[in-house]
């Protein structure tokens, strides 16, 4: 996961004035992606660009999002090639 949006900004990520941070993911037909646990962010927003993914016992195809717990939920695998946003949100 690419950081693209965080609180501070800098390091090529634009700047937010909320207490969270974007992330963007490239990833490959039945690769696993662990999420990075981050203590300042318990949940989470999976929104799903092209592709689709398997969160848990659900299907999630280009277009749809979920939130979650990162405490329930630490890694998706692709299903297809997908491109995804993970939003770290207090």
């Amino acid at each position: 996961m690419t950081p693209i949006v965080t609180p501070a900004g800098g390091d090529d990520t634009m700047s937010i004035n909320q207490n969270a941070e974007i992330t963007l993911g490239v990833y490959e037909k039945d690769e696993t992606i662990n999420f990075p646990q981050k203590q300042d962010y318990p949940y989470g927003f999976l929104q799903i660009l092209e592709g689709k993914v398997k969160l848990a016992e659900h299907i999630l195809e280009a277009g749809d999002g979920a939130g979650f717990e990162f405490t329930r939920v630490e890694r998706i695998t692709a299903v297809e090639d997908c491109r995804l946003l993970l939003f770290y949100l207090t």
